[in-house]
């Protein structure tokens, strides 16, 4: 059961506390995350700690998005076998799905990242804030979720306004409107991982946990995603429910998720941070919706600019690791702001821009040479490989690049500034998008790819 008593934090080893005050002067060329006044006297976090601590933490968040995305990869793939008609309505589906609930759980759960790791680690204020940050999250999520249910289910028209056609668009919103209920389920689920993971303590060694805390969620999504492909593909095609019957199976997926999150949290390891609801959930709703949404803006800038661009010009998928190293960089930087440690979380925002670097060149070496091969996963068709493998080099070149923008956006929000990264996002992405549009249709492109 949820312990409802005030709960007990445990004291880090090690933890050196520092009575240095840090200056409120700051000028234009003060940095982000100042120094502490003791970091002479204590080097406790250095740079390769760092390093590996955020390597070793940002691998089952990656591998936990991975398979998320998974459980919708083979409802796709599996539905496609119906017809032409069925595959463009699933991944029409879920691609509209992904910009708008998706994100909001992606997008809007980071307030929980930025508030939750910073509140776990700071000494004078009760671990139970978690709690009530949760279940502020869960209200504000719901509440944003009705409207994009409401237009999951009357989507047809606007499809229709945008060109494509009436069997298509009709067919989506069908599909949408199997999902819907669905949906609160993954981000439910979502609100439960972050809630799990925003309780890593500043050493692992604080806690004596049954397990790491931050494996569950990964475990989790192993159970669904193995379970997600058989009962697909029964539901689809040998219960003879088709789109029906996968939409509903990968919909009952996430479902499961949720449930077996809140059953762990509940039973296992989580507890600690709970606090039944109370007034004061409610008297913060408004602070926390400013922060989740420049959460949900800062995503969705970079989210929202790729999908226009899949609609425009063909879609290619790429690696998003980065973005789960920002996702653990943002609690270990929060962490330490929390526990006033601010060298620290200046090393840790150091070592995660390290790890986007390396990961951008593994990614952009991995596509350049595997670029025919990667093409063919998706189809046979010469010309389409061929352009595909012209394109690639393009695609592997500012893997970098966005693997910083991706870590660099979790630093921004762990210190509470993620509206520089919501108008930085906004201005590179918007800036730059007419003009890639108008790229596509050049005589020059078309004759290098020969399209």
């Amino acid at each position: 059961m949820m312990n409802t008593s005030k709960p007990l934090r445990p004291e880090p080893i090690g933890t050196v506390h520092f009575t240095g005050a840090v200056s409120s002067e700051h000028g234009e060329t003060s940095p982000l995350l100042p120094w502490n006044d003791g970091q002479a006297a204590t080097r406790e976090n250095t740079f390769r700690s760092e390093l590996w601590y955020l390597t070793k933490s940002s691998l089952p968040i990656s591998l936990g998005y991975l398979l998320q995305n998974s459980l919708q990869l083979a409802s796709i793939v599996i539905i496609g076998r119906l017809g032409p008609l069925e595959l463009s309505c699933a991944a029409s589906g879920f691609m509209i799905a992904t910009c708008t609930g998706w994100l909001l759980a992606v997008g809007g759960t980071t307030a929980l990242d930025v508030l939750g790791s910073r509140s776990f680690a700071d000494e004078s204020e009760d671990i139970s804030m978690i709690g009530v940050y949760l279940q502020r999250c869960l209200c504000v999520m719901t509440g944003l979720y009705i409207p994009v249910a409401l237009f999951w289910c009357f989507c047809g028209p606007l499809l229709v306004a945008c060109g494509q056609s009436h069997e298509l668009a009709y067919g989506t919103q069908h599909f949408l409107r199997l999902l819907a209920p669905c949906g609160l389920g993954y981000i439910y689920f979502e609100t439960f991982k972050k809630y799990l993971q925003v309780q890593i303590s500043i050493a692992d060694e604080i806690c004596a946990r049954i397990l790491d805390i931050r494996a569950p969620g990964t475990i989790i999504l192993v159970i669904v995603s193995i379970l997600n492909i058989p009962l697909c593909w029964a539901a689809t095609h040998k219960w003879g429910f088709g789109l029906m019957g996968g939409t509903l199976a990968t919909g009952s997926m996430y479902w499961t998720a949720c449930l077996l999150a809140i059953a762990y949290a509940s039973f296992v390891d989580g507890y600690q941070a709970w606090i039944r609801p109370t007034k004061v959930v409610f008297e913060g709703l408004g602070d926390f919706i400013k922060v989740a949404m420049v959460g949900f803006l800062m995503v969705g800038a970079e989210w929202w600019a790729f999908e226009l661009i899949a609609v425009a010009a063909g879609a290619m998928g790429g690696l998003a690791v980065a973005a789960y190293v920002g996702v653990a960089a943002s609690n270990r930087i929060g962490n330490h702001l929390g526990m006033r440690k601010y060298g620290a979380a200046r090393t840790s925002a150091h070592a995660a821009s390290v790890i986007a670097v390396i990961n951008g060149c593994i990614a952009s070496s991995t596509i350049f040479f595997n670029r025919e091969r990667i093409s063919l996963l998706f189809s046979n068709d010469d010309d389409v490989v061929s352009v595909a493998v012209a394109v690639f080099p393009w695609g592997a070149a500012f893997q970098i690049f966005d693997g910083l923008q991706a870590v660099n956006s979790g630093c921004l929000r762990a210190i509470g500034r993620g509206d520089i990264g919501a108008k930085f996002n906004i201005f590179a992405y918007y800036s730059m998008l007419s003009s890639s549009l108008s790229m596509c249709n050049t005589p020059f492109l078309k004759s290098q790819f020969d399209i």
